[in-house]
């Protein structure tokens, strides 16, 4: 019982981190070259998810990591997280 209610704690941790982030993505496209989080698709072949968009590339690295250690701490270690720099 307790390794289920640590995997739901994961993931709405998880869910409310990808919230604030894709909220605060507009903000971030504003200010010149910006950093995207993607993911990749189970289903789709060679798919990219857009996760969020930042201004940093430090704060991109560590949501790629942060999201890479939950998702593999409830057991989706097939999911694969990175950044790319975009110039508008």
């Amino acid at each position: 019982m307790r390794r289920f209610s640590t995997n739901i704690l994961g993931v709405l941790l998880a869910a409310s981190i990808a919230l604030t982030l894709v909220l605060s993505s507009q903000d971030a496209l504003a200010a010149g070259p910006s950093y995207t989080l993607y993911r990749n698709s189970l289903a789709i072949a060679n798919a990219r998810i857009e996760v969020a968009v930042f201004n940093r590339q430090d704060d991109c690295f560590a949501a790629a990591d942060m999201f890479t250690e939950s998702a593999h701490s409830i057991g989706l270690r097939r999911y694969r997280y990175w950044c790319e720099k975009f110039l508008p």
